[in-house]
C-alpha cells in the first residue's frame, strides 16, 4: 500500500511539473509573440510541445504563430513584388527621358543642317550679289545689304547655339597661367 501511495504522488508530481512547465512555454511564447517575435515564440512552442504534445494551448498557439509567420511572409513578398515594380516603372521612364532627350537632340541636329545649308546657300547667292553690284557700279542696293546682314545674322546664330552645345557636353580644361 505504500508503495502505491509513494507511485502515485510521484505521477501527480510529475503531471503537476509537467502542467507548470507548459505553462512557462505558453507564457513565454506568448510574451514573444506580443513583442512581435514570432520564431522566438515558434521555438518556446515547440519546446513545451516536445514535452507534451497533447497540451492544447500550445497546439493552438503554434496554429496562431504559423498564421502570423505566413502573413507576414506574405507582406514581405507583396513588399518585394511592389518594390520590384517601382524599380521597373523607374527604369522605363529614364530609358523614355533618354529616348526623348536623343530625339531631340537628333531633331535639333537635322535642323541645325538645314539651317546651315540654307545659310551657304545664302552666302552663295549674297557674294554672287556682292561680286554683280560691285562690277555694275561700284554700290550696294538696300535689299542686297538687308539680305547679307540676314545671312550674316544667321551664321551668328548657328555659331552661338554650336557653342552652347559643346559647352553642355564637355567642359574645356583650362591651363594655368601662372
Amino acid at each position: 500500500m505504500e508503495v502505491i501511495r509513494k507511485k502515485l504522488f510521484l505521477l501527480i508530481v510529475l503531471c503537476a511539473t509537467s502542467l507548470f512547465a507548459n505553462e512557462e512555454y505558453f507564457h513565454a511564447a506568448s510574451n514573444y509573440y506580443i513583442n512581435g517575435k514570432v520564431p522566438d515564440a515558434l521555438r518556446e512552442v515547440q519546446k513545451g510541445l516536445d514535452l507534451n504534445p497533447q497540451d492544447e494551448k500550445l497546439q493552438k498557439l503554434l496554429e496562431k504563430l504559423q498564421e502570423e509567420m505566413q502573413k507576414q511572409q506574405q507582406q514581405d513578398q507583396q513588399q518585394k513584388d511592389q518594390q520590384q515594380q517601382e524599380q521597373e516603372q523607374e527604369e522605363q521612364e529614364q530609358q523614355k527621358k533618354q529616348g526623348d532627350e536623343q530625339e531631340q537632340e537628333e531633331q535639333e541636329d537635322k535642323k541645325d543642317a538645314a539651317g546651315e545649308k540654307q545659310n551657304e546657300d545664302e552666302k552663295q547667292a549674297a557674294d554672287e550679289n556682292k561680286k554683280q553690284q560691285a562690277q555694275k557700279a561700284g554700290e550696294m542696293s538696300k535689299k542686297e545689304a538687308e539680305r547679307i546682314l540676314n545671312a550674316l545674322q544667321n551664321d551668328e546664330k548657328d555659331l552661338q547655339k554650336k557653342m552652347k552645345k559643346g559647352k553642355k557636353g564637355k567642359r574645356r580644361r583650362t591651363s594655368k597661367d601662372w
